[in-house]
């Protein structure tokens, strides 16, 4: 079972039902303290506001849970699922050649990102793209993967590191620079 799409929904879900449960409680016990009624009616448009707030964050908390599951299981991963490090990473290379390019996804996409791009530069090289850690298909991770290192561990499995090109977009360069003084085979 894996916490952030299943745990951690249940775990929000569960709070925002408790909290719009004590809400309106304190709003049918309003009537029977001794207030002001300026006081009762901010307390009220309060709570309701909160009860509102609270029930809108599980309910969207509850469609993305659920959204997250149902496309899971209707589309299942163009490329593998490599474990690196303990963690799943996806992996999705076509093409043939060298050098290959890894297509690095800004933060906040995954791979699906480069579904135009891939095909086309596939039919004259190697071509990689993958989920960074938490997104897509990937888990996440407590610390951060060295991109070029993780598509290497995945993909070349103990043969000699090919060639790498990078082409990235938004966040992606500076995880790039790193691999200047980073070695990884």
């Amino acid at each position: 079972m894996d916490f952030y799409s299943s745990v951690a929904p249940g775990l929000v879900i569960v709070f925002a039902l408790f909290v719009s449960l004590l809400c309106f409680r304190r709003i049918r016990m309003l009537s029977a303290r001794p207030y002001a009624r300026w006081r009762r009616i901010c307390e009220r448009i309060a709570l309701s506001v909160a009860i509102v707030v609270f029930l809108a964050a599980g309910a969207s908390t509850l469609f993305n849970a659920l959204a997250i599951h149902h496309y899971r299981a209707i589309y299942p991963p163009q490329g593998k699922l490599y474990t690196v490090d303990g963690y799943k990473m996806h992996l999705y290379c076509t093409g043939e050649g060298s050098p290959t390019i890894v297509l690095d996804a800004g933060l906040g996409n995954d791979l699906l990102i480069w579904a135009n791009v891939q095909p086309t530069l596939s039919k004259t090289t190697r071509v990689c793209s993958y989920d960074h850690a938490g997104f897509g298909w990937s888990d996440l991770q407590p610390r951060p993967r060295v991109p070029c290192c993780a598509v290497h561990r995945a993909g070349a499995r103990g043969r000699r590191p090919p060639d790498y090109r990078s082409i990235a977009h938004a966040f992606g360069p500076g995880q790039w620079r790193v691999l200047e003084h980073h070695v990884c085979w």
